[in-house]
């Protein structure tokens, strides 16, 4: 099922390691912290996890290997933005000059979105969810823009929050919310 490679897998491995180091006589005070939402929304759980991490010489994320079987060191941060776009509604053919269209204006932040995108620095951002509209006969005046961001570093991360909540309408007819 999902996640099956990524998450349970690395659960299997934490187990069994942890199962060996007790037979052996090995196993020193640990912590363990299985969560199910191994992605996205940690935020009903985070100040505890980050309390037990504070208190630990060492925190291990049981990821599985690179592609190819390199041992993964590090993980990127990330983040969700999610931006709404608010226009007016007008009918596409009777009315179309008086409509400001939501849609439109997410493709155009789509793009400037897209373009935080930096691999050599380890930055990407990710347009993955984009709904609006009710009809094609009807020009959209709601419609929102799913973003996720990957970052090596803390600046980086604070950088792309801080261009993603400066995004602005091209069209001054149409409001943007940025959460």
């Amino acid at each position: 099922g999902p996640g099956c490679y990524d998450m349970k897998a690395g659960l299997v491995v934490a187990v069994f390691a942890l199962r060996r180091l007790a037979q052996e006589g090995r196993l020193p005070p640990v912590s363990v912290f299985f969560t199910p939402l191994e992605e996205v929304d940690c935020e009903p759980y985070r100040g505890v996890m980050e309390s037990e991490m504070r208190g630990c010489r060492a925190v291990l994320d049981f990821e599985p290997a690179w592609p190819g079987g390199a041992v993964k060191t590090e993980r990127k941060g990330s983040g969700s933005v999610v931006v709404r776009a608010r226009g007016r509604a007008a009918h596409a053919g009777a009315d179309f000059e008086k409509g400001a269209n939501a849609i439109l204006e997410l493709a155009r932040q789509t793009l400037e979105a897209a373009a935080l995108t930096d691999l050599a620095a380890g930055v990407s951002g990710n347009p993955g969810v984009v709904e609006g509209g009710v009809r094609p006969n009807v020009v959209p005046d709601f419609a929102s823009l799913e973003i996720d961001f990957r970052v090596r570093t803390l600046a980086d991360g604070r950088r792309v929050e801080q261009a993603l909540r400066a995004l602005r309408p091209q069209d001054p007819r149409v409001t943007l919310e940025i959460d």
